[in-house]
């Protein structure tokens, strides 16, 4: 248990710098894809996982609101990992939040610390979701972002379809 746990804070430090590098421009963008991007409120993210071809081929045809689908999570743990695409049995369903995060987690080897959290949950009599460990992972992670309330309406619940900009998010914190 302790084990999972320090790769968990490992990761939280690791985390820390690539948080800072993904608010970095690219000063080689054209005006077309910085004005695109700047229409987002994860403008740098977006920039970050475009540059480094994770998702879309450019900036302007990034789509920030629209939902991220199966096959695009699975292009994209493929990247990520540097593994095969999984096959996907409804490529264009919608990826929910929780489901994000759980593909997230597992892609980085943090899959154990997951279920240890979910576990100790479970042991203290709480009863959390299926979704509480790798939830909490996320968050802990940074993975999630929590909007200011002003912007309330941006903030998904786990069984929302998750956006290709909170995907952005989340991904650009990895």
């Amino acid at each position: 248990m302790s084990r999972s746990l320090s790769v968990l804070a490992c990761c939280l430090l690791l985390a820390a710098p690539s948080a800072s590098a993904a608010r970095i421009g690219d000063p080689g963008s054209s005006r077309a894809a910085q004005s695109a991007a700047q229409s987002s409120w994860a403008q740098a993210e977006i920039r970050y996982v475009v540059n480094r071809g994770l998702m879309a081929r450019t900036v302007a045809s990034f789509r920030p609101p629209d939902p991220l689908t199966q096959r695009e999570l699975a292009t994209l743990v493929a990247g990520l990992t540097r593994q095969p695409a999984a096959a996907v049995a409804n490529p264009w369903a919608p990826v929910t939040v929780a489901q994000l995060d759980a593909r997230l987690v597992r892609a980085i080897g943090l899959a154990g610390a997951a279920k240890t959290i979910s576990g100790g949950a479970r042991a203290a009599g709480l009863a959390a979701p299926s979704r509480f460990g790798t939830e909490t992972v996320a968050r802990l992670l940074g993975l999630r972002t929590n909007h200011p309330a002003r912007y309330d309406d941006r903030e998904l619940l786990p069984s929302d379809p998750v956006t290709r900009a909170e995907t952005a998010y989340s991904v650009s914190k990895i």
